[in-house]
């Protein structure tokens, strides 16, 4: 941790109180690079989180041939403008969730890249789960049910 993260976080306890002291705090500073890579997932404009997590989750999919070229890249997301997409593999590079193989000439996922991964299909499952849980609810209480359904699904 840099000694300005230190600093700061000294900051929210009592004065005597080092960080790496409290017990409860002590995991997540073992974890610092995996909610590095999240923090560095999550910021930004929500239209380009939810591209970086697109694409890594695309990256991530395709286990049988984890490595990618640059051009079976491109051709994968010839939906996203290059701009854009160059962005994209360069903000996943940066930040260590997507590792270059310079010698080979290919991507793939670090250990943090499937770490962050494996956050975000937890959260993708406990979201349909919720979801079965409310079509569940809304065919045992009928009209009703289906409005908040659709309340939910659609910002009605």
């Amino acid at each position: 941790m840099s000694e300005h993260n230190e600093n700061s976080l000294t900051e929210f306890f009592v004065p005597g109180i080092e960080p790496h002291d409290v017990p409860q705090l002590f995991p997540l500073l073992n974890a610092r690079s995996y909610i590095d890579a999240l923090i560095a997932m999550f910021r930004g404009g929500n239209e380009e989180v939810l591209v970086r997590l697109m694409v890594l989750r695309e990256i991530g999919l395709r286990a049988d041939a984890p490595e990618w070229s640059p051009q079976e890249l491109n051709s994968h997301f010839s939906f996203i403008t290059q701009a854009k997409f160059s962005t994209v593999l360069h903000r996943l590079r940066e930040h260590e969730l997507l590792l270059w193989d310079a010698e080979r000439r290919v991507y793939q996922l670090s250990t943090s890249g499937r770490m962050v991964l494996s956050a975000l299909s937890n959260l993708l499952n406990f979201s349909t789960e919720q979801d079965g849980e409310l079509v569940a609810s809304a065919g045992a209480t009928g009209r009703t049910g289906r409005r908040i359904l659709a309340s939910r699904h659609f910002g009605l």
